[in-house]
Parts: C-alpha cells; sequence; structure tokens
C-alpha cells in the first residue's frame, strides 16, 4: 500500500502513476535511455521525466501525444484503463450551462 501526502494510506494510484508506468515500461523494454528521450522528444531533463514517470509531476496532452508519436504507438495503448467502479459525469447538453 502507498500513502499520500502526510501518510495517509491510499489504495489507488493516480492517473499520472499509471501513465507514467506505462510509458516507463516501453523505454524499459526497448533500452530507451530516459535522459535521450526527456530531451529528444519532451525537450525536459531526465529528472523533470522521471518525477514525470513516477507519478509527482503531470503529463500535459501534448506530451502524450509526443511520447506516443516518438514511440510509434496509438496515445491510448498508454493510457490507463478507466475505472469501472466510477461512472462517467452525464453529458452536458448543447446549450446547458455548467455551474
Amino acid at each position: 500500500m502507498t500513502t499520500a501526502a502526510g501518510g495517509a494510506p491510499r489504495d489507488r494510484r493516480t492517473f499520472d502513476e499509471e501513465l507514467g508506468e506505462a510509458v516507463h515500461q516501453v523505454l524499459w523494454r526497448r533500452r530507451i535511455k530516459q535522459t535521450e528521450f526527456a530531451g529528444r522528444v519532451l525537450g525536459i531533463t531526465q529528472s523533470a521525466l522521471s518525477a514525470k514517470l513516477h507519478g509527482r509531476r503531470p503529463f500535459y496532452a501534448g506530451e502524450v501525444s509526443l511520447i506516443a508519436h516518438a514511440l510509434d504507438l496509438p496515445v491510448a495503448q498508454l493510457m490507463p484503463p478507466q475505472d469501472e467502479t466510477e461512472p462517467p459525469p452525464d453529458p452536458i447538453s448543447p446549450g446547458e450551462t455548467v455551474g
């Protein structure tokens, strides 16, 4: 079991943690070095990529797209499965306001 900030137990991983693990596994299987990938693909340091892979920093949509393109994978292959216990929110009808 992992712990959240403050030491409280946490049973579920965040989206970014799961996405980071998926990307990390592909990099590891293909023997791609984080330093090279971070600089060439994302234009960030290895330590910034490591923080993203471990869920300490969020992935941005553009980064996920760049990663998928660089690895020649569909974005959906990197996405964590949706939690089936929480239904998606009701769709918003045209003209409906949120709030």
